[in-house]
């Protein structure tokens, strides 16, 4: 393909971008759905994380050596095991401890 066809090709590719562009802030000034958005389209859920889930990754950790990191790591969270951790912290200690010894 030649220069030019390319270049033309670009232009008309930005012009199309520059279309869609112009249409989803009208959309969104409006508050409409844009024109080519499907209205079933959900975010996906994070997993919630469970209480096994924390204990498998803690397990994990203190078998490769961690225990003593693990057993601060409860502390913070004013625990002395894991069943004293409060549900709504399981994500963020799980999350924690994933970064345990790395």
């Amino acid at each position: 393909m030649s220069l030019t066809k390319l270049l033309v090709n670009l232009k008309d590719e930005l012009e199309n971008l520059n279309n869609t562009i112009e249409e989803l802030v009208i959309a969104l000034e409006q508050g409409q759905p844009a024109q080519n958005e499907e209205s079933d389209f959900e975010l996906p859920q994070k997993p919630e994380i469970k209480l096994e889930d924390v204990r498998k990754e803690l397990a994990k950790k203190a078998s490769e050596g961690h225990s003593d990191e693990i057993r601060k790591l409860l502390k913070t969270y004013g625990a002395e095991k894991l069943s004293d951790v409060d549900p709504k912290d399981y994500e963020d200690l799980f999350l924690e401890a994933q970064g345990v010894g790395q």
